[in-house]
Protein backbone atom coordinates (compact mmCIF):
# COMPACT_ATOMS: atom_id res chain seq x y z
CA UNK A 1 0.00 0.00 0.00
CA UNK A 2 2.85 2.38 0.75
CA UNK A 3 4.38 1.72 -2.67
CA UNK A 4 1.09 2.57 -4.38
CA UNK A 5 0.83 5.80 -2.39
CA UNK A 6 4.38 6.74 -3.33
CA UNK A 7 3.67 6.16 -7.01
CA UNK A 8 0.57 8.37 -6.83
CA UNK A 9 2.51 11.21 -5.21
CA UNK A 10 5.29 10.97 -7.75
CA UNK A 11 8.06 9.28 -5.78
CA UNK A 12 10.10 6.45 -7.21
CA UNK A 13 11.51 6.00 -10.68
CA UNK A 14 13.97 8.83 -10.11
CA UNK A 15 16.15 7.77 -13.02
CA UNK A 16 13.39 8.74 -15.44
CA UNK A 17 13.13 12.32 -14.23
CA UNK A 18 15.61 15.16 -14.38
CA UNK A 19 18.81 15.39 -16.36
CA UNK A 20 20.58 12.18 -17.31
CA UNK A 21 24.19 11.64 -16.38
CA UNK A 22 26.89 12.39 -18.92
CA UNK A 23 27.51 9.20 -20.84
CA UNK A 24 30.37 8.35 -23.15
CA UNK A 25 28.29 9.21 -26.21
CA UNK A 26 27.44 12.69 -24.93
CA UNK A 27 31.09 13.34 -24.01
CA UNK A 28 32.24 12.23 -27.47
CA UNK A 29 29.56 14.41 -29.07
CA UNK A 30 30.79 17.38 -27.02
CA UNK A 31 34.39 16.63 -27.97
CA UNK A 32 33.63 16.17 -31.66
CA UNK A 33 31.37 19.22 -31.89
CA UNK A 34 33.91 21.39 -30.14
CA UNK A 35 36.76 20.17 -32.34
CA UNK A 36 34.89 20.58 -35.61
CA UNK A 37 33.58 24.03 -34.76
CA UNK A 38 36.99 25.22 -33.58
CA UNK A 39 38.59 24.01 -36.82
CA UNK A 40 36.05 25.80 -38.98
CA UNK A 41 36.10 29.03 -36.97
CA UNK A 42 39.89 28.96 -36.69
CA UNK A 43 40.28 28.55 -40.43
CA UNK A 44 37.86 31.43 -41.04
CA UNK A 45 39.56 33.71 -38.52
CA UNK A 46 43.00 32.95 -39.97
CA UNK A 47 41.78 33.95 -43.43
CA UNK A 48 39.75 37.01 -42.44
CA UNK A 49 42.08 38.32 -39.70
CA UNK A 50 45.61 37.59 -40.94
CA UNK A 51 47.19 40.15 -38.59
CA UNK A 52 45.98 38.37 -35.44
CA UNK A 53 48.43 36.10 -33.68
CA UNK A 54 48.07 32.34 -33.88
CA UNK A 55 47.51 32.06 -30.12
CA UNK A 56 44.66 34.56 -30.20
CA UNK A 57 42.93 32.77 -33.08
CA UNK A 58 43.33 29.34 -31.44
CA UNK A 59 42.00 30.42 -28.05
CA UNK A 60 39.07 32.32 -29.53
CA UNK A 61 38.05 29.51 -31.85
CA UNK A 62 38.46 26.80 -29.20
CA UNK A 63 36.36 28.61 -26.59
CA UNK A 64 33.12 28.90 -28.59
CA UNK A 65 31.53 25.66 -27.39
CA UNK A 66 33.13 25.26 -23.92
CA UNK A 67 32.69 28.91 -22.90
CA UNK A 68 28.91 28.94 -22.36
CA UNK A 69 29.01 25.43 -20.88
CA UNK A 70 31.55 26.49 -18.25
CA UNK A 71 29.31 29.40 -17.32
CA UNK A 72 26.25 27.18 -16.90
CA UNK A 73 28.11 24.50 -14.94
CA UNK A 74 29.72 27.06 -12.64
CA UNK A 75 26.29 28.60 -12.00
CA UNK A 76 24.81 25.18 -11.16
CA UNK A 77 27.71 24.43 -8.80
CA UNK A 78 27.50 27.75 -6.98
CA UNK A 79 23.70 27.67 -6.80
CA UNK A 80 23.67 24.23 -5.19
CA UNK A 81 26.56 25.17 -2.87
CA UNK A 82 24.80 28.31 -1.64
CA UNK A 83 21.46 26.48 -1.32
CA UNK A 84 23.16 23.79 0.76
CA UNK A 85 24.66 26.38 3.09
CA UNK A 86 21.56 28.52 3.52
CA UNK A 87 18.85 25.90 3.83
CA UNK A 88 20.11 22.33 4.20
CA UNK A 89 16.52 21.09 4.36
CA UNK A 90 15.93 22.14 0.74
CA UNK A 91 18.62 19.79 -0.50
CA UNK A 92 16.97 16.62 0.68
CA UNK A 93 19.25 13.62 0.93
CA UNK A 94 22.51 14.83 -0.61
CA UNK A 95 20.91 16.31 -3.74
CA UNK A 96 23.09 19.41 -3.60
CA UNK A 97 26.21 17.29 -3.24
CA UNK A 98 25.25 15.20 -6.25
CA UNK A 99 24.64 18.33 -8.32
CA UNK A 100 28.01 19.76 -7.29
CA UNK A 101 29.74 16.48 -8.19
CA UNK A 102 27.99 16.38 -11.56
CA UNK A 103 28.97 19.98 -12.25
CA UNK A 104 32.58 19.21 -11.39
CA UNK A 105 32.64 16.21 -13.72
CA UNK A 106 31.07 18.34 -16.43
CA UNK A 107 33.70 21.04 -15.92
CA UNK A 108 36.48 18.48 -16.34
CA UNK A 109 34.84 17.20 -19.53
CA UNK A 110 34.50 20.73 -20.89
CA UNK A 111 38.15 21.51 -20.11
CA UNK A 112 39.21 18.35 -21.94
CA UNK A 113 37.10 19.34 -24.92
CA UNK A 114 38.68 22.81 -24.87
CA UNK A 115 42.14 21.25 -24.98
CA UNK A 116 41.20 18.97 -27.86
CA UNK A 117 39.59 21.86 -29.73
CA UNK A 118 42.67 24.04 -29.23
CA UNK A 119 44.88 21.23 -30.52
CA UNK A 120 42.72 20.74 -33.62
CA UNK A 121 42.56 24.48 -34.28
CA UNK A 122 46.32 24.89 -33.93
CA UNK A 123 46.92 21.98 -36.30
CA UNK A 124 44.57 23.45 -38.90
CA UNK A 125 45.89 26.99 -38.56
CA UNK A 126 49.56 26.05 -38.17
CA UNK A 127 50.24 25.46 -41.83
CA UNK A 128 48.42 28.51 -43.10
CA UNK A 129 49.22 31.14 -40.48
CA UNK A 130 52.74 32.28 -39.52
Amino acid sequence: MAAAAMMRVGFGGGAKKGLPAMSDISFLTLLLGSAISSGIVGYGLANFRPRWSKRRIVHLSASLVPGPLVTLLAFAFLHSFIAGLRAPGRCGIDVCGMLMAGSTIGLVAVLLSFGAAALIASLIIGRRHP
